[in-house]
């Protein structure tokens, strides 16, 4: 419960800090009901749920995390969160521009077991290029659990089904690697991704360039 109230009270911090600052600039004339109305208490809890949720799905466990995951999910639900279609392609969530520092934590490790969750575990990703890329956790069967959309270097939570990792860039997809069977266990990625423009016929009428990637991981 403690990480999910974190991720809440991330989730209502910015828009608290916005009421702050309207107060301490409002005027003699100004009163409090002329920025505070019921509906925006309203909003503060469904921000909050979306804090908490979000929380939740990702099995975040430690609480400055899961504080700084509250603060980003509103605008990654709203502007970057896709639902998972009928083929099972999963979600695609699209991280925001920050490095998570990893903190340290004693999560107990549980042994990977058919179809049971692994809570606790993270990835550490360190980007050698300045394109975004695409990391799609993979579950026992080699289905779409999430794909997050990274443009930076940072740690990840895993979700607890995750049981591989792939990178994708364009339509270039890197091989597929195993992820911890256990929380605690550190794993780390460099991925490097570079990419070739070529210019053909539509490109002459004022089409972009077709761009063929080509991912190196380590």
């Amino acid at each position: 419960m403690r990480p999910l109230l974190a991720a809440a009270i991330g989730g209502i911090s910015p828009y608290l800090v916005t009421l702050a600052g309207k107060f301490l600039t409002s005027t003699a004339n100004q009163h409090f009901s002329d920025f505070v109305t019921p509906l925006f208490f309203a909003g503060l809890v469904i921000l909050a749920l979306i804090g908490a949720a979000v929380s939740f799905f990702l099995q975040e466990t430690d609480l400055k995390k899961a504080f700084v995951l509250g603060i980003s999910a509103p605008a990654l639900i709203t502007s970057t969160v896709k639902s998972a279609n009928s083929s099972g392609n999963g979600m695609t969530l699209v991280l925001p521009n920050f490095i998570t520092t990893a903190y340290a934590q004693n999560p107990a490790a549980s042994v990977s077991q058919t179809g049971n969750p692994i809570f606790g575990r993270t990835v550490a990703i360190t980007l050698q290029s300045p394109i975004p890329v695409n990391v799609e956790f993979l579950d026992e069967h080699g289905n779409s659990v999430i794909n997050a959309v990274i443009s930076r270097s940072g740690e990840i939570p895993v979700p607890g089904l995750a049981q591989e990792i792939q990178f994708v860039a364009g339509n270039t997809k890197s091989p597929v690697y195993p992820l911890p069977s256990v929380a605690g266990v550190p794993k780390a990625f460099t991925v490097d991704v570079t990419g070739n423009r070529s210019f053909g016929f539509q490109q002459a009428f004022g089409a972009p360039p077709d761009v063929n990637f080509q991912i190196s991981v380590k």
